[in-house]
């Protein structure tokens, strides 16, 4: 079951898939989340906790007893609560670039948050503007001047989309717990299962270039988990990691299945 970064799709999964459905003979489940891709926006506010239990509903409804969690930069932490609170579905876990917010930016926006509830009735501005030049969507395109042709394209569409289908949510009052709020530390301490984190080279050289300090906080990030020992893969490719290096990632991540018994 993967759990997609943001603001992709399921698209981002789209060569794995097809990897893992040809040589492995395993079923591969990617959905668009809630807001996201041909998903609709949800009909309430909600939390990660709550869009990680929408998986639950599609495994139920596919006769999937079991499965290996895995997620993409905002996908691991739906992958983390969905196997840190049904460790008897979740027999593994694999979380590409995964990022820990330090946590005096998750207490600042948990006082943010509840002054925010106070006051529920006042709709927050969509920080995405529409410009008469169009450069609202110039701007998505531009921003990944560097990366190649397809996949910047297909980037572009899933970022245009999101924004389009966030117009709605706010509009209606309608938000989605921001990442940085997630109880990463508390979710990683309840993690029982084997676990794999793939790091792309680039992305972390990216995420410390812009100050994110991806190197330290993934460093901190492996600190929590208290009951298993996370096994590290780096692998080259920037945030599209998953696309890029598809064959590598699926190498990697074939080689962490077969290696857990439990998880086969």
């Amino acid at each position: 079951m993967a759990f997609h970064m943001s603001p992709r799709s399921a698209d981002e999964f789209k060569e794995v898939q097809e990897l893992s459905s040809s040589h492995n003979n395993r079923l591969f489940v990617a959905i668009d989340e809630p807001g996201f891709g041909q998903s609709d926006i949800p009909n309430n506010s909600c939390t990660i906790d709550e869009i990680a239990d929408c998986y639950l509903y599609v495994m139920d409804h596919l006769g999937i007893d079991k499965c290996v969690a895995v997620g993409s930069l905002k996908g691991c932490y739906l992958a983390l609560s969905l196997a840190s609170r049904f460790p008897e579905r979740v027999v593994g876990v694999v979380l590409t670039n995964l990022y820990y917010y330090p946590e005096t930016v998750r207490q600042q926006l948990l006082l943010n948050d509840d002054e925010e509830k106070s006051q529920s009735t006042i709709k927050r501005d969509d920080p995405w503007k529409l410009e008469e030049d169009g450069s609202h969507i110039s701007k998505i395109w531009e921003k990944r001047k560097s990366w190649g042709l397809e996949i910047k394209t297909r980037a572009s569409f899933d970022e245009f989309t999101y924004h389009l289908k966030r117009r709605q949510m706010y509009f209606k009052n309608i938000y989605v717990q921001d990442d940085k709020l997630f109880d990463l530390k508390r979710t990683s301490q309840n993690i029982v299962c084997p676990l794999l984190c793939i790091q792309g080279e680039e992305a972390t050289q990216f995420f410390d270039k812009i100050g994110y300090d991806m190197s330290g906080q993934f460093s901190k990030a492996l600190l929590n988990f208290e009951k298993t020992t996370p096994l590290v893969e780096v692998i080259p490719g920037h945030l599209c990691v998953v696309n890029e290096s598809a064959e590598e990632w699926h190498s990697v991540v074939t080689n962490f299945i077969e290696s857990n018994e439990c998880c086969v």
